[in-house]
């Protein structure tokens, strides 16, 4: 139980969105820590699958 404020989680996606734009990425280049390695427990609080859709739509 480690809930995310809303604050931080536009704050991470805006984040994540800026680094894609830069890179010219696309939202599917955006992947958490326990997509990539497992055992890791985060995040938490949120799926990636909504964080991706938040930052697809920040690249709009």
């Amino acid at each position: 139980a480690d809930p995310w404020p809303p604050a931080q989680i536009d704050a991470i996606a805006r984040a994540a969105a800026a680094v894609c734009r830069v890179h010219r990425w696309t939202a599917r280049s955006v992947i958490g820590h326990r997509e990539w390695q497992p055992g890791k427990v985060d995040p938490r609080g949120f799926t990636m699958d909504s964080l991706r859709n938040r930052i697809a739509e920040r690249l709009k």
